[in-house]
């Protein structure tokens, strides 16, 4: 539990892969995840989520934007 913890706490954005978007990394390989441009695009993706839901706030924990059942 307490690397849980740490992952929440440490993680800003996360990002799901469209099926396609998998594709495309398992051709062009786990290099894309260190290129620029994608780490630019991820960024920008998250940037424009926070700025949607407003500034998060960190003594708060994490916002809540839905939940899964499984």
């Amino acid at each position: 539990l307490p690397r849980f913890r740490e992952f929440v706490n440490n993680v800003w954005c996360i990002k799901i892969l469209s099926p396609q978007e998998v594709q495309q990394m398992g051709r062009q390989g786990v290099g894309l995840l260190n290129s620029v441009s994608l780490q630019g695009q991820a960024s920008s993706i998250c940037d424009d989520f926070t700025n949607r839901q407003g500034s998060r706030n960190p003594s708060s924990g994490i916002t809540s934007v839905g939940s899964l059942n499984y």
